[in-house]
Formats: C-alpha cells, structure tokens, sequence
C-alpha cells in the first residue's frame, strides 16, 4: 500500500489506489482475523506510522518492526490476552526478520495466530532453526499464517519452467539458484518442521491456486508459486480454505491473500475466519 518517492528518498508514501483496494477487499470478506507481512511503519519509524487497526476497522491488534520500517501485524477482532515475538538478524546483511504470534481468547477457547516471513535468500535449514526456537513457545491450538517463500512439495513444482520464468528479471544462474532455494525451502518446511510440530497445510488440494504473481506485479504467470500459507495443528479445524481471487486482490498486493474457515476442535465449537495478506511497497 505505500509507492518508493519520487524523490528516492528512503521514506515511502502511499499508494491511495492500492490503499482502496485493500481496505475494500477486507470489507468484502469480513475476517475475523487479518495476518499482514511486510506492513509497513506498523510502529512508528523515520517519524511515520500506520495504524492498521484503525484503518481496516479492527478492536484488536499486535504489530512489530522487524527491520527498519518493515514489520509484520496480527489484527483481530477477538480480545489478545498474549503476544510474543522475536527478530531473526543476519549478520553483516540487511535481511533481519521478526517472528510474531498473539494468543486469542475465542468464544470456545483460546488459541494461538502466528506469522513468519523468511527472507527468500534466508538458507532453508537456518530457517528451520528459526521455526524450532520460536514454535515451542507457542503451546495448544496453533495457525500459523504467511508468506514463507517455499514451494511446498505436493504442489509438485516445475523447477526448470520456474527457472525459465525467474529470467525474465534475473540471470539464468540467479534465477537457477532463486528457484532451488524456494524448493528447498519448502521441503524443510513440510518434510521436517510440520511433522515436528505437527502442522498441515490448511488448504486441501482441490483449494490450492498460485499466489505470485498477481496483475500489479506481472501478468505473466510463467514464475506464478504457491508461496503463501495457512498451516494449522490438530488443535484447529478447517473448514474451508482458498486464495482470494477477488478483483480488489489485483491491485492491493503482488500477492493473492490466502484465507480459511476454521474453529478450535471442539465438539459443537463455532467458526472463525481468518485471512492472510502481504503488504509490499
């Protein structure tokens, strides 16, 4: 929702169409729950601030900077009764990440709403110690939501296609290796953090669509992933899953936004939606 200035001053403005199609697009769907990666100024930085609460009509809501005026934000409509959080640093490089989760006291019980946003170029089994230090934190009923830059196996990616596609904007041995560390990632992801912490994928298979690129970044589709997720423990269940293809999703976000229907499992428990969306610049 924000544009770089004019001027290329560090400090972004915002862009007023995309900030509309945002702001529609969570009217039409009514979640109540909202995930937002790479929210910027979610806290105050360089003497800028967006009150994402406010601005998409949320009671409640969690929001930390990550690195510099990127940050990550968890809004809700149910009461936060916890939150934790932790910042990922790289050493000797600008790729710091931030680990964020609230606990929710729903109308049958509480539960935990976590986010991770791994730098694409972050290695994938630094990642999952990034994953094994933070989710144990986060004890009983578990959705963790967010652009995690994997491509999960069971999409059963083209690896080589997605390489031809990444040259449209990188060097073929950059775009080789981009395209690698998505796939690697994503085996890390599903074969050895979900299992450990026992998450699954809360889209069923028939739900699952790309969700890179959309219309604002590219109209070709030929890179198109599956890089956006709602993974869920035993301790939730899904009703219903899908990546939002609405019209407003064109113009917000490079991303589609993935949402669900889920409720605690419980016997007689009541739904709760929640969707996933990616604020970029």
């Amino acid at each position: 929702m924000f544009r770089p200035r004019a001027d290329g001053a560090d400090r972004r403005v915002p862009d007023e169409s995309r900030r509309r199609a945002a702001v529609d697009l969570v009217a039409r769907l009514k979640p109540d729950i909202l995930v937002l990666n790479e929210a910027l100024y979610c806290e105050e930085a360089f003497g800028q601030r967006e009150d994402y609460a406010a601005l998409f009509g949320f009671p409640h809501a969690a929001s930390r900077l990550y690195d510099g005026s990127w940050g990550n934000a968890i809004l809700s409509r149910h009461p936060i009764v916890d939150t934790v959080s932790t910042i990922i640093h790289r050493a000797g490089a600008n790729q710091d990440r931030g680990l964020l989760a609230v606990r929710l006291c729903l109308p049958e019980g509480e539960a935990w709403v976590a986010t991770y946003h791994p730098h694409p170029q972050r290695r994938p089994r630094k990642r999952l110690e990034d994953y094994a230090g933070f989710l144990p934190l986060l004890p009983g009923p578990l959705l963790l939501a967010g652009d995690m830059n994997a491509i999960s196996p069971e999409d059963a990616p083209d690896a080589a296609a997605l390489a031809r596609g990444f040259e449209r904007f990188r060097a073929p041995d950059v775009a080789r290796r981009e395209v690698e560390r998505f796939v690697e990632a994503g085996r890390v992801l599903f074969r050895d953090v979900a299992p450990r912490f026992g998450l699954r994928d809360a889209l069923k298979a028939a739900e699952r669509g790309y969700t890179i690129p959309t219309p604002m970044l590219s109209t070709d589709v030929s890179s198109a992933m599956r890089i956006d997720f709602i993974l869920v423990n035993g301790g939730i269940a899904v009703d219903k899953g899908w990546v939002v293809r609405e019209p407003e999703a064109d113009v917000a976000s490079d991303h589609y936004p993935v949402a669900a229907d889920f409720r605690l499992a419980l016997p007689g428990a009541q739904g709760v939606s929640g969707a996933s969306e990616e604020e970029r610049p």
